[in-house]
């Protein structure tokens, strides 16, 4: 008979001794001359009914175990849809704020051009109205024989050899252009005008073919200078630049003559 010193436990035959130092790593045994007494039925009995009751708790530790570990993937799962639906949530927000400035600047954007056509069609009634009573012209121009006063409002430069000139549009929009004070378009003489004109009717042809590519003007035009208000005659478009005061440079607006466009505004 073998029994093991630290745990005192007997045991009849050596392959029993080795499977319980190996469970157990004890490595201290010794020789007894104890016997094993045989277990009675009820010894028997409660030995079956403890080991029953460890591999029963045994089941129970690894369910627990295992609802434990189900639990905490649950919650990491949860955690990370969470940090998804935020993440999605943010996006939107993001997405209805850029929507939000983009309705904002448009509605920006409108206001302005309303404005800017309000002020056009105010500008061309203006000028509508001041070709229609050139009386009321004479009254407010003042006269010939105040070359000084006209010259202090149209601020002509002698020694200018260019001049830069501001065309607006009736929808609104600005052209510019610079021109040489006395400047002639054979090209545009040939074709619209005789080789005699010259400076302000090459601006008038340059403007109503600008007019024409952007779709604002189908026919002729006509030139206005808003400051003094004066629509040129026919006879100014002979002119040369400098004559009519638009030097170094000048601010005028083209609107049609007699079209469709114009009547619109009335």
């Amino acid at each position: 008979m073998t029994a093991f010193s630290r745990c005192n436990k007997m045991l009849a035959d050596a392959d029993k001794m080795s499977m319980h130092a190996e469970i157990t790593k004890h490595d201290q045994y010794e020789q007894s001359t104890e016997q094993v007494k045989p277990l009675t039925e009820e010894e028997k009995k409660q030995r079956l009914e403890a080991i029953q009751a460890k591999l029963k708790e045994a089941r129970v530790q690894k369910e627990l175990k295992e609802k434990q570990e189900a639990i905490e993937k649950e919650i990491k799962r949860r955690r990370e849809g969470q940090s998804m639906a935020d993440a999605e949530e943010e996006r939107k927000q993001l997405e209805i704020r850029k929507w939000a400035e983009q309705k904002k600047r448009e509605k920006i954007e409108t206001e302005l051009a309303r404005r800017r056509i309000l002020e056009q069609i105010k500008m061309d009634r203006e000028a509508r109205r001041a070709a229609d009573n050139p009386s009321k012209i004479s009254a407010t121009t003042p006269p010939k024989d105040q070359p000084q006063s006209q010259s202090s409002s149209l601020n002509p430069v002698t020694s200018a050899t260019h001049t830069r000139l501001q065309i607006r549009l009736p929808d609104g929009s600005l052209i510019r252009e610079t021109f040489e004070v006395r400047i002639r378009l054979n090209f545009v003489n040939s074709i619209l005008f005789s080789p005699a004109k010259e400076a302000l009717a090459a601006v008038r042809c340059w403007a109503q073919m600008k007019g024409i590519k952007q779709g604002v003007f189908r026919g002729e035009i006509e030139l206005i200078s808003p400051f003094p208000r004066k629509v040129f005659s026919h006879d100014d478009y002979a002119k040369p630049l400098r004559e009519l005061g638009l030097v170094p440079s000048a601010s005028l607006i083209a609107q049609p003559v007699h079209s469709a466009q114009g009547d619109e505004y009335q």
